[in-house]
């Protein structure tokens, strides 16, 4: 249970929380995804069959084969081994953009929630960014800055920024009005000391949450940047720009952009798998 002083205790909520998550199949099916997805990615160069820019051009445009599993690409470039490596960017791109958003958002948030006068203004900057589609505003930031996987994973974490900040707004408000804040205040405990002991710890759960699905969102944001020109750029093994180098052979050789396109698909499925499962674990309404 909580301790007396508001402070979250891990210990039995943790606990009830791993059980529900382990007992649904599909979150494991996700969490279990992800871990092999994460460590292909660390271990991409002792994985991979071939070097994934080296060109070949005698063995270019060739199908599945032994040789080449997943088959080359117009440069004779073995797509597995593009494949493999592409996890390691993908990854990295999605990490360092919800980085961004749960960094920047939680602390707007934090702001937003506790001191009534920085309400409006930071609510009023959300509802701007908002009033865009995540896709959209990625595109235009993108624009501004120049093309590039460094800046595509700027654009995307900006673009996350209003859903956490809107999230810690809303779980704030709510903590705040509770007995053991008002406590900590009447005791003397300062502001910052308040919301680093008491209220951050609380937004956790949710937070978490969000950060699972974001990845998600964030790793198909940038492969769709990617596929538009603005994120990563060639000979990069990124699987956006993989499945826009693909698509002029899409008639006579599908698998080009075929297999980039479907480890894209199974990236996003893991993760909202694992987002969905965690949210129904560490959801306290669904306690047995």
């Amino acid at each position: 249970m909580d301790r007396r002083d508001g402070s979250v205790s891990a210990g039995g909520r943790g606990s009830d929380a791993w059980r529900r998550l382990i007992r649904d199949r599909a979150a494991m099916v996700g969490g279990w995804c992800t871990l092999a997805l994460v460590l292909m990615a660390l271990f991409a160069p002792a994985i991979a069959p071939y070097d994934p820019i080296k060109v070949n051009m005698r063995e270019r445009l060739q199908g599945p084969t032994a040789k080449h599993l997943l088959g080359t690409d117009q440069f004779g470039r073995d797509i597995l081994s593009r494949i493999v490596h592409g996890t390691r960017i993908s990854l990295t791109v999605g990490l360092i953009s919800v980085g961004i958003g749960l960094g920047v958002g939680t602390t707007l948030g934090l702001l937003a929630g506790f001191y009534r006068r920085l309400d409006y203004p930071i609510t009023a900057l959300m509802d701007v960014l908002l009033s865009f589609p995540q896709i959209l505003l990625a595109i235009a930031i993108v624009a501004a800055l120049g093309p590039g996987i460094f800046n595509a994973m700027i654009a995307v974490g900006i673009g996350a920024v209003p859903a956490f900040t809107r999230l810690t707004r809303s779980s704030v408000l709510s903590i705040r009005e509770h007995d053991y804040v008002e406590a900590a205040r009447a005791l003397g405990a300062s502001n910052p000391r308040i919301i680093l002991r008491y209220v951050l710890p609380n937004c956790f759960s949710p937070l978490v949450i969000l950060g699972t699905l974001s990845l998600a969102t964030a790793i198909l944001a940038a492969a769709i940047l990617s596929f538009l020109g603005l994120g990563a750029r060639p000979p990069m093994p990124e699987w956006g720009a993989m499945a826009a180098e693909g698509r002029g052979f899409i008639a006579q050789f599908p698998h080009i952009a075929t297999f980039p396109s479907l480890a894209i698909f199974v990236v996003v499925l893991c993760f909202n798998l694992l987002g969905d499962g965690l949210r129904d674990a560490l959801d306290p309404r669904l306690k047995e």
